[in-house]
């Protein structure tokens, strides 16, 4: 439940093959994520160093869709490290097959098949199919940063999501093709709380529907409360977002643009109380070795719940007019440009959340077949007081009056998680949220996302596992090293 008022706020990350950082983040005001693509403690360049080191896996394979929706293998690697007590750097290197067999993949200068006696040469063949080995759109670079300043930290990230110029930042990159991202945090820690200034270019941004977003400049500043003294949390933070965000590949739905990838100047407040209740928990076998993960040897039934509330106001003094929505290109005419949303959104907004889950682990996970079966369940109301209202009205009129953006709101999402022991150490998990229309409750739920994925603990303790995880909504999958998560 920790992860529901960060949700509310622009800069929740989610794990998402589409970067070579192995990190997108959730649009503001959107559920929260499924816990197979929820934020890891390790950033992705730790992952594939410990996967390197201590697996001896060369690559690490993921599945990834690109900007122009095909999606297929990607192979990532740590090309290089270094660091001292207080820092690190790293250098990571990816490489798409599945572009060397495309006949519209661009190949390097030298190659091009002009003359029909060169084509029927299988020496100029055989120099074509070696220089698509050289072609810049099959490589991509990330380098990742981070130092430890006493209780300021300071990272960065700069992706090359191709090895061509056009990808540089002084560049118009074509259509289709992903320009150079860029990202800027500073964290400082306090007694009681946190302060994170970040700023980003082409950041990536995921909305419920799985699609993907590019928005091009961001800028944050929030003041958030360190953990939940005696269950409270709360946030207050500002955002700015500049230029017309651009749709990624895969993901479902209409290509209209999410309140929250709109540019703009946004001020928001949020605070949150939660509540975690055992309602049984079983005998714990201390003095078996046996169990393939010591943390979830114990099984338990458990109730949390969370209730907040969020006010914003949007600062740009054209929002919500027709003057605001005269950059954006409407229309789904086949290019990436979305449709902008409907110009009715208020300035200020104030609501309430709440989020109910209940979690079933069932077997210590000790024996070879069936000792291990968890379930989750939770409930997650974005948009309270409009609920209500739209229940109460009896009137789909009444509430599809105040425009698109509120509807999806409205709407209350149901996730589902079920993980069940296959063979040994070895499980199967499957998370799925899907939303439901309050005012016909006769409709079939919507299903906004699906992901499956196997875990396997590494050690006894259970500290360490290594999860892969596929996503049908999203297109994509991954393999990651995670630490410390249940």
């Amino acid at each position: 439940m920790k992860s529901v008022l960060p949700s509310k706020y622009w800069n929740e990350e989610v794990s998402s093959s589409r970067s070579l950082d192995g990190v997108a983040h959730s649009l503001p005001a959107e559920p929260p994520p499924l816990g197979l693509v929820a934020g890891t403690r390790l950033s992705r360049s730790q992952q594939l160093l410990l996967l390197q080191r201590f697996l001896a896996i060369p690559c690490t394979p993921s599945y990834a869709v690109d900007a122009d929706n095909k999606g297929g293998l990607v192979l990532d690697r740590v090309l290089g490290s270094t660091g001292g007590d207080n820092w690190w750097a790293t250098l990571t290197g990816r490489v798409r097959p599945q572009r060397m067999g495309r006949s519209d993949q661009p190949v390097s200068r030298g190659t091009s098949m002009t003359d029909e006696t060169s084509t029927s040469s299988a020496f100029d063949k055989l120099k074509e199919s070696a220089n698509r080995f050289l072609g810049s759109s099959l490589y991509a670079l990330c380098f990742r940063s981070r130092v430890q300043l006493g209780r300021t930290t300071l990272s960065g990230t700069s992706e090359l999501d191709n090895l061509s110029r056009q990808s540089l930042p002084d560049q118009q990159p074509p259509l289709g093709v992903v320009p150079w991202r860029g990202r800027a945090a500073l964290r400082h820690k306090l007694d009681q709380h946190q302060i994170l200034l970040e700023a980003a270019y082409h950041e990536c941004y995921v909305d419920r529907h799985s699609n993907s977003w590019e928005v091009p400049h961001t800028v944050s500043a929030d003041v958030a409360s360190r953990g939940a003294l005696g269950g409270l949390r709360y946030r207050v933070g500002v955002h700015h977002s500049a230029g017309a965000p651009l749709k990624g590949g895969g993901g479902q739905g209409a290509l209209k643009v999410p309140p929250g990838a709109l540019p703009g100047l946004r001020i928001q407040a949020g605070a949150s109380m939660e509540k975690s209740l055992n309602l049984w928990k079983g005998e714990s076998n201390r003095s078996s070795k046996n169990s393939y993960s010591f943390l979830e040897a114990r099984p338990s039934i458990s109730l949390s719940g969370v209730l907040g509330g969020m006010v914003g106001v949007q600062m740009d003094p054209l929002y919500g007019t027709k003057t605001s929505m005269d950059s954006y290109n409407g229309g789904t005419n086949g290019s990436n440009q979305p449709t902008p949303p409907d110009s009715s959104n208020p300035r200020y907004s104030s609501d309430m959340f709440a989020s109910a889950g209940l979690n079933a682990q069932f077997g210590q996970f000790e024996r070879r077949y069936l000792d291990f079966t968890k379930f989750g369940v939770r409930v997650d109301v974005g948009a309270a007081s409009k609920l209500i209202s739209a229940i109460s009205s009896k009137s789909r009129q009444a509430a599809s009056s105040q425009g698109w953006p509120i509807c999806e709101r409205v709407r209350p999402t149901l996730a589902l998680s079920l993980q069940q022991q296959v063979l040994g150490p070895l499980r199967a998990r499957v998370d799925s949220r899907v939303s439901v229309d309050p005012l016909n409750l006769k409709q079939q739920p919507s299903v906004e996302e699906i992901i499956c994925g196997l875990d396997y603990p590494l050690d006894a303790s259970g500290a360490a596992k290594l999860c892969v995880w596929y996503s049908p909504t999203r297109r994509e999958g991954m393999a990651e090293f995670r630490i410390l998560e249940r």
